[in-house]
């Protein structure tokens, strides 16, 4: 079950989408990421909404190794986007 309610708007997502490698589907990726942090399952637990588990999982091990996610975070971090999380809508 997919739960949009943490997902990053894409708003979002291109103010910090510059520093990663160019490929479809990265808004996607990313928002899959808080999804695994806060679930702590395993990667063939992801809902298929955020694409099929050992794509995601590949894209996740590449980009850590290449450094793609530190420039993410960091990215995200120096513009004030907190992981995970849409601001909270006044009633």
């Amino acid at each position: 079950m997919c739960t949009p309610r943490y997902d990053i708007t894409l708003d979002r997502f291109m103010r910090v989408a510059h520093p990663l490698p160019r490929r479809r589907g990265n808004h996607t990726f990313v928002n899959a990421l808080p999804w695994m942090c806060r679930a702590g399952a395993p990667w063939r637990g992801l809902p298929e909404c955020y694409g099929k588990w050992v794509t995601v999982y590949r894209r996740f091990d590449r980009w850590s190794g290449d450094g793609a996610m530190e420039h993410l975070l960091m990215a995200a971090r120096t513009r004030g986007i907190p992981p995970g999380r849409r601001p909270s809508r006044s009633a």
